[in-house]
């Protein structure tokens, strides 16, 4: 993660402070959308991002092209999608998968990861610990603990409890979260837009199942409004752009490889939000 001063979309698109406000101000509105389901927009809302990247390239292919072909190729996309009612972004994040073990198993890793002094593992070693979160999860074997919670939450119990996702509480939270998120300009907390947007996207899976660990807690069988105010503190003093994960990148290139290659991946909204 870095604070660096220059704004890119993605790997090779470059904007302008006027670009990327401008993306600001028409993603809120994609998010707040209220004809689809909550986790139906946070998926669209990364696709939107990458179809975006895909017409500005299109449109100006030309490295340097003229400010007026650059404005122009924003705005006429912006039009087109509020036009189509964002049509395509809401049917590829619909048509995604609905649960998987791929987010159970990244989750253990770096649920364990965040619990564990892992620098001082031999790669061997962590090869070895990853295999053994990665089973873990893929089984719905043992158990994880949430940092700072005291006690585990076994595997099993994410099997059985739901977080709701159109839990009206919970939808209406999470919306509020992540405009603030990107009014204040969080999304810049990594090398691109896009990047940052799938951090938000990791930190909402971090989200749920905290919230579900603090209603087994409880002996629950679904979780409160109070589970679900401690779970998005939790995330936010815990896990959200933690210097955690800056030490993760510097000391343990395996992890921090794994997670490259989890956000390079197209599914990568829908494992990260479904399930």
């Amino acid at each position: 993660m870095t604070d660096k001063k220059s704004i890119l979309l993605n790997r090779d698109i470059s904007l302008t402070l006027e670009e990327y406000e401008s993306i600001k101000g028409e993603f809120i509105p994609l998010l707040s959308y209220g004809e689809a389901l909550l986790e139906d927009r946070l998926i669209a809302g990364a696709v939107w991002l990458d179809i975006l990247g895909d017409f500005i390239r299109a449109a100006t292919p030309v490295s340097g092209a003229d400010n007026s072909v650059r404005k122009e190729a924003f705005e006429t996309f912006f039009a087109s999608m509020i036009n189509q009612k964002y049509e395509r972004p809401f049917r590829i994040a619909r048509k995604s998968l609905r649960g998987n073990a791929l987010k159970r198993m990244f989750l253990c890793l770096l649920l364990a990861l965040r619990q564990d002094d892992s620098k001082r593992r031999s790669n061997p070693g962590m090869l070895f610990f990853i295999l053994r979160q990665y089973i873990k999860g893929y089984l719905y074997s043992g158990s994880v603990r949430m940092t700072p919670l005291i006690n585990d939450t076994p595997l099993r119990v994410f099997k059985k409890i739901k977080m709701d996702p159109e839990n009206e509480m919970w939808s209406q939270i999470i919306l509020e979260w992540l405009v603030h998120f990107i009014m204040t300009d969080r999304l810049l907390k990594t090398e691109s837009v896009q990047k940052g947007y799938l951090y938000i996207l990791l930190f909402y899976a971090i989200a749920k199942w905290c919230c579900i660990a603090h209603a087994f807690s409880k002996n629950s069988v679904e979780p409160d409004p109070e589970d679900i105010l401690n779970s998005i503190r939790l995330v936010e003093e815990h896990y959200i752009f933690h210097p955690w994960f800056d030490e993760m990148d510097a000391t343990n290139p395996i992890f921090k490889d794994i997670l490259e290659g989890l956000f390079k991946r197209k599914s990568a909204p829908m494992i990260l939000v479904r399930g």
